[in-house]
């Protein structure tokens, strides 16, 4: 009787650890394909006066899983002809980006509602919050943000 007790252990113990791995492909392939589900727009693009720094704001729509997302990039060309970026600016909900280059290694961005006018006081809170936590220098490169 105790081996039968044993075998029957051992089979529901594996079928267990059967169903936990299948669990964890799942749910891995459902982030992949939620992920595959977003769509990037580039809506903004500027670039140093002399070249050396670009900036793009692009917006991220996921759809029905996942609100729309404000980005700003910056690209930095390197001497050997490859490039590095870093995002420094991320802000929930639908918002635009403009850049001004003032000075040679000054970026000040910009950004507003999608409607002019039609941001809720939340939502320009939220963007001065993120504002608040973002870069204020990559590189050589000094940035400043407003919020219209």
């Amino acid at each position: 009787m105790r081996n039968r007790c044993a075998g029957a252990k051992s089979i529901a113990l594996g079928i267990v650890c059967v169903v936990c791995v299948v669990l964890v492909i799942c749910v891995i392939s459902l982030d992949r394909a939620f992920s595959a589900l977003c769509g990037e727009v580039t809506f903004s693009q500027g670039q140093s006066a002399d070249g050396a720094y670009g900036a793009t704001a692009y917006e991220i729509d996921c759809g029905a899983v996942g609100d729309f997302n404000l980005k700003v990039k910056l690209t930095k060309k390197l001497e050997s002809g490859s490039s590095t970026e870093r995002h420094v600016l991320g802000v929930m909900g639908r918002f635009r980006a403009s850049f001004e280059w003032p000075e040679r290694r000054l970026l000040r961005v910009t950004v507003t509602c999608l409607e002019a006018g039609q941001c809720t006081d939340a939502e320009t809170e939220n963007v001065r919050k993120a504002v608040a936590l973002s870069d204020r220098r990559w590189q050589a490169l000094k940035i400043e943000y407003a919020v219209k």
